[in-house]
């Protein structure tokens, strides 16, 4: 309500207790995280209250950036950096356009490119069986059942073999959801919206049109149509193929595409994948490429991991598990903009561990806030170690929303030792704490 006549505006009431301005936002931070974690934190109000006092919030000005000049950054495995103003893709390496040598893939770690990705909150996510993704809007499919039809921002419209795909998703305010166990059913799980989240049901699909889908939870019944407004995502039982990819790209539009080979026609990337034949994505739009053989390299999110977390409010808080090659909700890694097909994300405090592989003597990875923190006034801020058997090797302190990614090498590794990536809490206590390990790789 407007203050009384004469007395000017009203304060605010955490400036009326004398509050800092510095801690302000880190208050409504709080309480942002309070509606993101549920009713379980409400038991734990009163502790949020007292201990912002104690911690003042990060200073302004961290996240301002400039573009860059040059739109590809070549990351190479010997932890050198060449960047160029124009780039041609060959078939066994990069040529830097400006009068570089050429760079064979073998040699590189990874690519940056002009493109940073732009989410459609609208956008079906469809997940391909060997850990592809591609973002669109659904036109319809074929009246077997057999493909659907998909508008990408990438690669234009698209015939998505069905057999390939391992689920399609659709956000709720920003959200993709997740499939629970289902017991029984058919080969596939339809995942409807309901008012408290989503409900899941086994059966069988008949066909996808532009109105939605045909499904039947019974096989010998007439299957009904599920409107697209309802279905919140629909989930297969396909077998995983074998594992030819050479590279994995991002685009501009948050699809993810792992393929045999890439190769430049004009100004796109021709490229081919089993699920979809033949598509081009611009130059323009590529966001990332990494090679995922070649060099040596091991990436870590091959092996088995162990996994540790404690919550800043011991037992009564909420947990956050981890995430491999997605984000903590289950989306596309992506730090200030850029997005990546590789990773584990976690939140502090959190210990992803495995052993050292044969042969690798190096470990390299970049260290970053996920995207998501952005919906926080403080956008994360925490300190990152890689501990060997349990001893701390190498820390960035400090690591926060809106600066650029923390680059962390090791050398001296030897094979079976225990290799820990570790996530403490940092200046916010633990909001917006959403670590993404970019690219964990293993080196001889």
């Amino acid at each position: 309500m407007p203050a009384p006549l004469g007395q000017g505006p009203r304060k605010s009431r955490w400036k009326s207790r004398g509050i800092p301005e510095r801690w302000v936002s880190l208050m409504n931070g709080m309480k942002a995280e309070i509606r993101f974690r549920g009713r379980g934190l409400l038991r734990v109000l009163p502790s949020l209250l007292v201990v912002p006092l104690l911690v003042q919030a990060a200073g302004p000005g961290s996240g301002a950036k400039t573009l860059s000049p040059v739109p590809w950054r070549l990351h190479l495995l010997d932890a050198s950096l060449v960047s160029a103003k124009k780039l041609v893709f060959e078939e066994k390496g990069l040529l830097p356009g400006d009068g570089g040598a050429r760079i064979p893939y073998d040699q590189l770690y990874y690519l940056s490119g002009p493109g940073r990705v732009v989410t459609d909150p609208k956008a079906a996510v469809v997940d391909l069986v060997d850990g592809s993704r591609l973002v669109g809007t659904i036109l319809g499919g074929d009246e077997e059942g057999e493909s659907l039809e998909l508008k990408t921002s990438d690669f234009g419209v698209l015939q998505v073999s069905l057999d390939l795909v391992d689920r399609v998703r659709f956000r709720r305010e920003g959200r993709l959801p997740r499939f629970p166990a289902v017991e029984g059913g058919g080969g596939e799980t339809l995942l409807r919206w309901s008012p408290l989240g989503s409900d899941a049901v086994g059966g069988f699909l008949a066909s996808v049109s532009r109105e939605g889908l045909l499904f039947s939870v019974q096989e010998d019944e007439d299957p009904s149509l599920v409107p697209w407004k309802e279905v919140a995502g629909l989930r297969f039982d396909n077998e995983i193929p074998k594992d030819e990819a050479r590279f994995a790209l991002v685009g501009q539009g948050g699809s993810l595409l792992r393929v045999a080979r890439v190769r430049q026609v004009k100004a796109s990337l021709a490229l081919s994948h089993p699920a979809t034949g033949q598509l081009s994505l611009p130059l323009e739009r590529l966001v990332t490429l990494v090679p995922l053989r070649g060099g040596g390299r091991g990436f870590a999110t091959r092996l088995p991991v162990e996994f540790e977390e404690k919550s800043f409010f011991g037992k009564d808080g909420a947990e956050f598990g981890f995430q491999k090659n997605r984000n903590l909700f289950g989306d596309l890694l992506v730090s200030e903009g850029k997005g990546y097909p590789l990773g584990f994300a976690a939140h502090s405090w959190s210990r992803l561990s495995f052993a050292v592989p044969k042969g690798a003597t190096r470990f390299r990875v970049f260290l970053g806030i996920d995207q998501t923190a952005r919906e926080f006034p403080v956008p994360g801020n925490l300190d990152g170690r890689i501990l060997v058997d349990g001893k701390p090797r190498v820390e960035a302190k400090r690591v926060q929303g809106g600066q650029p990614l923390r680059r962390l090498l090791l050398q001296g590794l030897k094979e079976g030792q225990k290799l820990s990536l570790e996530l403490d809490f940092g200046e916010n206590l633990h909001i917006g704490d959403r670590g993404d390990w970019i690219l964990p790789v293993f080196l001889p």
